[in-house]
């Protein structure tokens, strides 16, 4: 029997993501059929009431209206604290008395923390002491001592006693329910136990989402705090964008295609360019968004971990830990950033559009009025290895831009002895993650027809055209099935996260000490035009004369 508890279950990002996610592996079959969902947060709420709110961001089609209901039925609420360690013992009993319902004496169990980073610590540590049983508990230096709950009842039951109110859909249950898919059926991918526990005593999961500390400091302490609770093979540090299908091809490009491989070094590439860019401000959520930035926000974790998988060396294996091995590894190789490598912008409106356009940064009344949060970074960074010294990875990431786009783009280094009398442009190969999954290689080619004019085309693997009937799924899909299968490669360990906090760390105690103002860039541009002096300075070129089109 598998149990998903999700804290934080009334919040935004359990009803826009997690809760459709755990439907999605549900109706296709993904997850053991003896799977339950338990819903746990501060608000009060009936399991009726969370249905409808999860109903806003599923796409549900007529025939599945029956299937709904059953993955409801499988689902409960319960109303708790996040600091008081009765509810978390009823919590426990719940889970106890479901295992009793299913005729088990033991269930898996996955924590997700949908929840604020400040609640981190608390919550893992009354997780760990109250509703992970005894056999799950690793004996580890300095790790909280269990406590016996006390609590005889174990049957299902409204109570609202201790501020906890359960509610229980009702549940339909089989001589089968005990019996997972992964045993039926060996492609599912479902492990019946972690590495490091028996098949007798079951396995427990802890899921935590970014951020993940604020610096090196805070991010030590965290990590500090978890592994006195929990093995690290027990941790899974959620970045979303891990999940995402270009961001899980690049290895495969890499390492699979030999034309690549060959050429994958500072004696033929110019500089890499990494992209995160949204079309939209913060209008609403400044106040949340003010506290972090664009650095902490983006940059220190999705755009850095996509770095450390382009400039990683090949793995003796694909093993998810000889892949993340070296990852760490190639952050070792990386220098601090420094404060002149760096360039910072906020966004102000354009009094000439219309809409949230017209609106700045600063517009937003739930920001304050001399904010220097950065809503805009572009940074370079540097790998002193043999294989990477000399050349520059850009990392730029901003909102409020001219478009949506997140891509990684290699520029080779020009074509030396060029006879074409200056019409050569670098070639680069784009990896585009969003929107439009793609890959394409900028070329040279003659122009068709009787002159000897070169002109800039590509190779193009687009997904919408090359794989029509495919369907790509969601980037917190893939990750929490990973979570049930046991798999780590696409989440973030311990080491790697402190590596990544070294490299900016620095500059983030010098920008906050400066105060400097960022460079103010209108809303719907593409941002500072001193980011692209920077760029500049460092050999990338920009011609501007192509522009790629992803197919219908």
């Amino acid at each position: 029997m598998y149990v998903f508890v999700t804290f934080g279950a009334s919040g935004d990002l359990a009803k826009k993501k997690v809760y459709p996610t755990l439907w999605t592996l549900f109706k296709n079959k993904l997850v053991p059929e003896s799977t339950h969902f338990i819903g746990y947060a501060r608000s009060p709420k009936t399991i009726e009431q969370l249905k409808e709110d999860v109903l806003k961001y599923v796409k549900l089609s007529q025939n599945e209206q029956e299937l709904w209901d059953k993955f409801w039925s499988l689902n409960y609420y319960i109303q708790g604290a996040y600091d008081k360690p009765e509810d978390f013992q009823r919590l426990n009993s719940f889970i106890e008395a479901l295992q009793q319902k299913n005729r088990v004496s033991i269930s898996n169990r996955l924590f997700y923390l949908a929840l604020p980073p400040v609640v981190y610590a608390v919550v893992s540590e009354l997780i760990r002491n109250h509703c992970i049983v005894p056999e799950q508990q690793y004996q580890l230096s300095g790790a909280a001592t269990t406590t016996d709950n006390g609590h005889s009842n174990n049957q299902i039951s409204n109570n609202t006693s201790n501020n906890l109110t359960i509610n229980a859909a009702a549940t339909t249950t089989t001589n089968n329910d005990t019996t997972t898919r992964s045993q039926q059926n060996n492609d599912s991918g479902i492990s019946s136990a972690s590495s490091n526990t028996n098949n007798n005593s079951g396995w427990s999961r802890l899921i935590i989402e970014k951020p993940f500390g604020r610096d090196s400091e805070t991010s030590a302490e965290l990590s500090e705090h978890l592994s006195r609770l929990f093995h690290e093979d027990q941790i899974y540090r959620i970045d979303h964008y891990l999940g995402k299908e270009m961001v899980q091809n690049l290895m495969a490009l890499r390492f699979g295609n030999r034309i690549f491989s060959k050429t994958w070094d500072r004696e033929n590439v110019g500089s890499v360019y990494i992209t995160f860019k949204e079309p939209f401000g913060t209008y609403g959520r400044g106040g949340y968004f003010d506290s972090f930035g664009m650095i902490r926000d983006v940059m220190q974790n999705h755009l850095l971990q996509m770095l450390s998988l382009l400039a990683m060396e090949r793995p003796v294996s694909s093993d998810p830990e000889r892949i993340r091995d070296e990852k760490v590894k190639v952050l070792r190789c990386m220098p601090p950033i420094k404060r002149e490598d760096i360039v910072l912008g906020q966004y102000v409106g354009d009094e000439s559009a219309e809409g949230d356009a017209r609106l700045g940064y600063r517009d937003d009344p739930t920001v304050p009025n001399d904010s220097i949060t950065e809503t805009y970074a572009m940074a370079v960074l540097w790998v002193n290895n043999e294989r990477w010294e000399g050349v520059p990875f850009f990392l730029r990431c901003g909102k409020a831009l001219n478009e949506r786009k997140a891509e990684v783009r290699i520029q080779y280094r020009d074509v030396p002895g060029d006879i074409f009398n200056g019409q050569l442009k670098r070639n680069e190969l784009v990896m585009r993650v969003q929107p439009g999954e793609a890959v394409y290689l900028k070329m040279m080619t003659k122009q068709p027809g009787m002159s000897f004019d070169l002109e800039e085309t590509e190779l193009d693997l687009t997904y919408k055209k090359r794989y029509r009937d495919a369907i790509l799924p969601d980037a917190y899909e893939r990750l929490i099935l990973d979570v049930f299968a046991g798999s780590q490669m696409h989440f973030v360990r311990s080491d790697e996260l402190a590596e990544a906090w070294r490299i900016f760390t620095p500059v983030l105690k010098e920008i906050e000490a400066d105060r400097e103002p960022p460079l103010p860039y209108k809303f719907g541009s593409r941002g500072p035009k001193q980011a692209d002096h920077l760029v500049s300075k460092y050999g990338y070129k920009f011609y501007g004369t192509y522009k790629w089109t992803a197919a219908p």
